[in-house]
């Protein structure tokens, strides 16, 4: 914009520089010519403005088409740095959108990890509180086992009574190690949705609660 100010200026001046300097010339030329002194005839004035008329006329004519087709180019120049300018601040509009989409890509992603997170720590402590439910389910089944066969006897229809607590206990101890398992697999594996948790956590952690003894 700077550059074209300056084109325009310089261009004015040129065409001002043209027309002083052809009136000096043409001014020179008649005073060499027919003298310098004032005529009191007025056929002398009106022959001066004809010579002026005919010298400055074509070259103002000139001049102006000159003028007007300048202003055509600069308006034409003019109009391509404005598109320029326009394609420029649209290209860093669409960047500026673009790293926008980018940040909001990257903050739900990090919410869906921070979700994720959170559940996952939910779903451990979760496994955490059923292991130690089964835990005293194995240890209340093997005191009630214990307590039958020392205070009935080790005879064979004691031994018999005792075999229900034993196998449920066996069951609860089943149903720890693999609660123990499944907490190392949600704890080793990488998840970034709840999704993906509760896919591996939900159907499992149903199976082993309410999975009996193979």
């Amino acid at each position: 914009m700077e550059r074209l100010t300056r084109t325009i200026f310089s261009f004015w001046f040129l065409l001002i520089c043209i027309v002083f300097v052809s009136a000096i010339f043409a001014s020179y030329y008649y005073w060499t010519m027919f003298g310098s002194q004032l005529s009191p005839n007025s056929s002398d004035w009106s022959a001066f403005g004809s010579y002026f008329g005919g010298v400055f006329g074509p070259l103002i004519s000139f001049c102006t088409l000159l003028a007007v087709l300048k202003t055509v180019y600069l308006q034409r120049e003019l109009l391509d740095v404005q598109a320029g300018e326009f394609l420029k601040m649209e290209k860093h509009q669409k960047l500026a959108l673009s790293r926008q989409e980018e940040q909001i890509g990257i903050a739900k992603s990090e919410l869906e990890i921070s979700k994720a997170q959170a559940y996952l720590s939910t779903q451990l402590e979760l496994l955490e509180t059923l292991r130690d439910h089964f835990r005293r389910e194995a240890d209340s089944m093997g005191n009630a086992a214990i307590k039958i066969l020392e205070h009935e006897g080790f005879s064979a229809q004691h031994q018999k009574l005792a075999e229900e607590p034993i196998r449920r206990k066996e069951i609860a101890e089943q149903k720890i190690a693999d609660l123990i398992a499944l907490s190392l697999e949600l704890s080793v594996l990488r998840y970034t949705t709840v999704d993906d948790i509760s896919k591996v956590s939900g159907p499992k952690m149903l199976n082993i609660i309410y999975r009996e003894a193979d």
